[in-house]
């Protein structure tokens, strides 16, 4: 997903994607921390949301965590999401074969020699190496 819908805007039976969502843990870690701050300490004088700051405030009418414990549970949460995303991708790598066939590009000056560079450069050390040590 592009952006973030707030959690009390999702329909039940779609709240699984938004706990499942990298980007909301994401979102909130950076929020709980800007929004804590103590520039946005000042006491919230709007009535129709409950809470003693403006940062709580703007927190809690976008239903985002509201404590310093939201900020630590989405840092776990996005470490959380960087392990169990790099062990699915090696286990991808090591089990999963290539869907198709592997293509070896051969380029036209290797055709027209009849040899290529590997091949070029063992006869260039054999040929360098003392006769006494066998290859």
């Amino acid at each position: 997903g592009g952006f973030i819908i707030p959690r009390g805007d999702i329909r039940p039976w779609w709240i699984w994607a938004y706990w499942a969502s990298p980007m909301m843990y994401s979102q909130n870690a950076i929020s709980v921390n800007e929004f804590l701050a103590s520039r946005w300490a000042t006491p919230n004088n709007d009535p129709t949301i409950d809470a003693p700051t403006v940062g709580k405030a703007i927190l809690k009418s976008r239903d985002l965590f509201t404590g310093d414990w939201g900020f630590w549970l989405s840092i776990g949460a996005v470490i959380g999401f960087t392990i169990l995303f790099n062990i699915l991708y090696l286990l991808a790598l090591t089990y999963l074969s290539p869907s198709g066939r592997s293509n070896t590009l051969v380029s036209d000056e290797e055709n027209e020699n009849g040899t290529n560079k590997e091949q070029m450069s063992e006869a260039s050390v054999s040929s360098t190496m003392p006769s006494s040590i066998p290859m």
